[in-house]
Order: C-alpha cells, then structure tokens, then sequence
C-alpha cells in the first residue's frame, strides 16, 4: 500500500517545482535578452564600420570588437544582403558553430574567428 503524502510533503513539492519552473525560466530569460544586446550591438558595428575611411581601420575596429558580437555581425551582414540565416540559441557549447545561412539551396554553417 502506498502511504498518503503528508501536507508538509506536498507543499515541500509544490515549494521545490515552483522554484525549479523559475530558475528555468530567469535562465531562458537572461539568454535571450544577452543575444538581443549582441544582435543590437552587431548592427551598431555595422553602421560604425560604414563610416570608417580606409580597410586598415575597419579591420582594426574589427579586432577590438566582442567575440559574440562579431559572430551576430557576420549574421547581420548576410542578412542585410537578403539572405536567410538560422541563428543558435547559445553562443558557448553550440559545438563550434556560430550560425547558418542558406543561400540558394544551400546551407551554410558559420564558425566565426577573429
């Protein structure tokens, strides 16, 4: 016979499930609003990079920008050019690869390095 759960048990679960459903979601949460920095971060560098004079500048802009926002540039670029790209959710542990885009029929992987 299975023993009936005690009142205490069971806000003890409900308490730990609640907990749990939120930390979940506060991590979802500040993924997603540090890609949409990133990606907002990566358009200003385009338009910063358009103003630059001369291609020495531009690439030296380039290498002082962040890791994550040159990978959301090189997005934003293909995208600006009309092409589909397929984001990660992730930036770390995404197994070497930034992003894709698919021009024509093809699919593309992106693995960006500065």
């Amino acid at each position: 016979m299975i023993p009936f759960p005690t009142t205490e048990n069971l806000i003890l679960w409900a308490c730990s499930a609640i907990a749990l459903l939120a930390v979940v979601f506060f991590r979802r949460s500040v993924r997603h609003r540090r890609h949409k920095r990133k990606q907002q971060s990566a358009r200003r560098v385009l338009e910063r990079i358009k103003t630059l004079p001369g291609f020495p500048q531009k690439i030296n802009y380039l290498r002082k920008i962040d890791p994550f926002v040159f990978e959301e540039l090189l997005l934003e670029g293909f995208e600006a050019h009309g092409f589909r790209t397929i984001r990660n959710k992730r930036y770390t542990g995404d197994g070497g690869i930034d992003g894709q885009v698919i021009i024509g029929k093809y699919r593309y992987l992106i693995q960006a390095k500065r």
